[in-house]
């Protein structure tokens, strides 16, 4: 008798982090690390470039439009959907605006939604929490077997026809 190898751990289906920044402009920077190494924990280097860039724009947007002395950075991943959340405690309301060849700032929520499959905001007490999206690509699909295609061995007739056997 063979014995099986044991099944490998299944990983948790949800997982999360948590962590307050300050209201200051090296928050992005730090935003980036925190996300860089809880992506490599979660082992999802595939979502990294985009979460990278979509952690940096939320966290600057709420550094610079809200004056708030602290922020929170949440990460969700919950299986192939990772969720970055930027919390602050200002009221107002994020405005994404029309990109124009003139604008020389505020294109971080355009940056965000290009980057993202959803992004949002909810209202909080004491504040909102601006969220995005990001998806994993879906399993490659192993490949599917060819029709099989069953044939009969042909009888041969003495007028020289073909025909199947039955």
């Amino acid at each position: 008798m063979t014995a099986l190898p044991a099944p490998e751990p299944l990983a948790p289906a949800v997982r999360g982090r948590w962590r307050l920044l300050p209201g200051s402009p090296t928050s992005s920077q730090t935003a980036r690390a925190l996300v860089s190494a809880a992506l490599a924990g979660w082992e999802v280097a595939d979502l990294e470039a985009a979460a990278l860039l979509v952690a940096s724009e939320l966290v600057t947007n709420a550094v610079v439009h809200t004056g708030c002395r602290t922020i929170g950075l949440s990460l969700r991943l919950d299986h192939r959907v990772l969720r970055i959340g930027v919390r602050d405690s200002s009221p107002a309301v994020p405005v994404l605006l029309p990109l124009t060849d003139s604008l020389t700032g505020g294109r971080g929520l355009a940056v965000v939604a290009a980057s993202s499959v959803a992004w949002g905001m909810q209202p909080m007490p004491f504040g909102k929490l601006v969220w995005a999206e990001l998806a994993r690509p879906a399993p490659p699909r192993p490949p599917t077997a060819s029709p099989v295609i069953h044939l009969r061995p042909a009888r041969v007739r003495p007028t020289g026809q073909i025909r199947a056997a039955s």
